[in-house]
């Protein structure tokens, strides 16, 4: 269980938790319909960034392996095969669809960021690495 929270990356997702900084800043702590909203994305949140770090792992697979620290990452290291990676990519994005449930409307931000972040991993920093070794 430990190197799946590991390859999930769940010591960051307390970074996540500034999801709920205006809501303590604007004193609505105790309304319950903004609290619920705000817990509801900061999982969300934590939940897809796990996604976007496993499928990072996955197409950096081969240079962590040769990376003298990435190469003790659940994946790079052996301890979690591939399938079982991608398994808990979809394990992921089932529990993100069951949280957000259709009503959060920060699942449209989280989801834009995540385009965002799987655009430039495929498309500007492969092409860039593509003119850079080539």
């Amino acid at each position: 269980m430990k190197k799946y929270l590991k390859l999930m990356r769940v010591k960051h997702y307390i970074k996540n938790v500034l999801i709920l900084l205006p809501v303590i800043l604007t004193q609505q702590l105790f309304d319950g319909g903004v609290l619920y909203k705000s817990i509801t994305g900061t999982v969300i949140f934590s939940l897809m960034s796990s996604v976007i770090y496993i499928v990072n792992d996955i197409k950096d697979l081969n240079a962590d392996r040769l990376h003298p620290t990435k190469c003790r990452r659940p994946l790079a290291s052996g301890e979690i095969t591939v399938q079982k990676a991608k398994v808990l990519t979809g394990i992921l994005i089932a529990g993100i669809i069951f949280v957000w449930g259709g009503e959060n409307q920060i699942c449209i931000c989280v989801y834009s960021a995540a385009v965002g972040v799987f655009m430039y991993q495929y498309c500007i920093q492969s092409k860039a690495e593509r003119v850079s070794a080539g």
